[in-house]
């Protein structure tokens, strides 16, 4: 999914989504960095719905997979994306 149509989707402006991302604030997506000021950014339409919908993400990876890492388990949250 294209940051453009995940900020409409949180009702945000695309910019601010794009340093959140780089800032690691949300559990929908990453951004990472292919040169000095240049940053590609991947979001899992399913996380991000997810989300939206009040899932806590914290709460359920802890228990889930126990790493703390959302994107870390591929059993966690093993819906299609």
């Amino acid at each position: 999914m294209i940051v453009e149509e995940a900020a409409k989707k949180l009702g945000m402006n695309a910019q601010t989504l794009r340093l959140a991302l780089q800032q690691r604030l949300f559990p929908f997506g990453v951004a990472v960095k292919t040169s000095e000021n240049r940053y590609t950014y991947y979001i899992s339409p399913t996380r991000l719905e997810k989300y939206i919908g009040g899932v806590d993400y914290e709460t359920h990876h802890d228990t889930c997979c126990g790493n703390g890492n959302v994107f870390g388990d591929s059993n966690c949250f093993s819906n299609s994306e």
